[in-house]
């Protein structure tokens, strides 16, 4: 799935940790709705799914406040700039972009 020109990708399925990938550099979430990177760990070894740092993932492209999104606690900014953290609320468990 493409994400259309300046939007943020949409985060579809989930990962498990220590499984291939091949994207180094994508982010991704587990099921429970922890962020992970795809990183290759040293030369001659294979990328794999590992834990993303504690607000390290920024997603790439413009986001829109309210919309669902992926991994909970990744960064994003919209098209003018305003910085919104993907987190659930105690009304809502579903993840969205919330400042």
């Amino acid at each position: 799935m493409t994400a259309p020109a300046g939007l943020a990708p949409a985060t579809t399925g989930s990962v498990q940790i220590g499984t291939l990938c091949s994207d180094v550099g994508a982010i991704s979430q587990t099921t429970e709705g922890k962020g992970v990177t795809c990183t290759k760990p040293g030369d001659g070894e294979k990328a794999r799914w590992a834990p993303a740092k504690a607000g390290s993932v920024t997603v790439p492209g413009a986001i829109r406040p309210g919309a669902f999104c992926g991994p909970q606690g990744a960064k994003g900014k919209t098209a003018q700039g305003v910085a919104y953290t993907c987190r659930t609320t105690a009304k809502d468990k579903r993840a969205r972009w919330l400042k």
